[in-house]
């Protein structure tokens, strides 16, 4: 089993210096960036990098309320 997402090396969120608390990311990558991957699929962002192809954008957060489909369509 991975334990640290493979997306983490270009993750805003993993790399840190987005969200106004530093805490809060390291939160973030507790929960689900170094979680293994059990709670790193569960991660918004992973789940829209995988299904567009591409990196999510940088205002959706692991645990975004917003569905995958809304996040696309925003894309």
């Amino acid at each position: 089993m991975e334990m640290t997402c493979p997306k983490s090396g270009k993750c805003p969120i993993f790399q840190g210096g987005v969200l106004k608390r530093a805490n809060s990311e390291r939160v973030y990558r507790s929960l689900y960036c170094n979680a293994g991957s059990e709670k790193y699929t569960k991660c918004m962002r992973y789940i829209v990098a995988e299904k567009a192809g591409k990196p999510a954008p940088i205002s959706v957060l692991p645990n975004c309320s917003k569905s995958v489909d809304e996040i696309l369509k925003e894309l």
